[in-house]
């Protein structure tokens, strides 16, 4: 029996070469932030950013070999975790783009549905050993990942799929932070003005730490409360006023001009601070009459 031959390298970079990003989805890498990026921009490392965004500085990880492990793996760990959870999944081609923010967008691993609606999945492959064999690690780690994700698809849930080793867990939710997405969103807008205008930012003081701990925690049936009933009313009756006040609080924001220190009118003002964050409030009467 004669064996037809090739080198590991020949076949390594044939193979290497289905995985990964098109040149289409590195091409849209540069018109706005990733989900990727998420963290960075919330800790602080603004220079790194910006340079990956306008200067193409992308380290290449093409030869890392957890991380191209963890994109051979990633199918089969979201179709695993669907066929045992009882999903439909999708999987998106392109990147996904907030619908008044452009800057904010993703391409999600996958989007998932079941019966209480859809979700992004992003799958995870770590490492077999400790600090990444602990799902309060994992849930810290990528929180703004997930925040921005959600921003960007326009979901309230996201869910971890992940593998450790050979081994796997339960889905790790993480639910959508309206306070923490609105923080997030200031600290991206602050950057965006830099990419914008193509000046290099000075990196920023990181954004509070966040820790959302599920350990320990238990249900509570709040049936029978008179305090948390006469809350719940209120909530059901204003949700909707809610939703628009705060959709017009995010749309005044973006109407500002990115050259523009102040914007006042129709008893609102908005201010933007020395790192570009914007602060709206109402106006005075006597101030507004002016």
């Amino acid at each position: 029996m004669t064996f037809e031959f090739k080198s590991g390298a020949e076949l390594l970079d044939a193979y290497l070469s289905t995985l990964g990003l098109t040149t289409t989805q590195i091409e849209q890498r540069k018109t706005g932030i990733g989900g990727s990026s998420a963290k960075d921009l919330w800790d602080g490392n603004w220079t790194k950013l910006y340079n990956q965004i306008v200067n193409g500085e992308q380290e290449d990880l093409s030869r890392q070999f957890n991380v191209q492990l963890g994109h051979v793996t990633e199918y089969f760990n979201i179709i695993w975790y669907a066929a045992e959870q009882g999903w439909d999944v999708s999987f998106p081609k392109d990147s996904i783009v907030h619908p008044n923010f452009t800057y904010i967008r993703c391409l999600p691993d996958a989007i998932g549905r079941n019966d209480q609606g859809e979700f992004v999945i992003d799958g995870k492959h770590t490492g077999a050993n400790t600090p990444w064999w602990n799902e309060q690690n994992l849930l810290d780690y990528y929180y703004w990942q997930a925040q921005h994700n959600m921003l960007a698809v326009g979901f309230g849930r996201f869910v971890l799929t992940p593998i450790w080793g050979n081994q796997k867990s339960d889905p790790i939710w993480i639910d959508a932070t309206p306070d923490h997405q609105e923080e997030y969103l200031d600290r991206a807008r602050s950057f965006w003005w830099h990419v914008e205008n193509q000046e290099p930012p000075v990196d920023p003081a990181g954004g509070e730490e966040v820790s959302i701990s599920f350990d320990d925690m238990r249900t509570v049936d709040m049936q029978g409360n008179n305090a948390w009933a006469t809350m719940a009313g209120s909530y059901v009756e204003h949700e909707a006023n809610a939703k628009s006040f705060e959709e017009a609080k995010k749309g005044l924001k973006d109407l500002v001009p990115a050259d523009a220190r102040l914007a006042h009118g129709y008893g609102i003002e908005i201010k933007r601070n020395k790192r570009g964050a914007l602060t709206i409030k109402q106006m005075e009467a006597q101030h507004d009459a002016a």
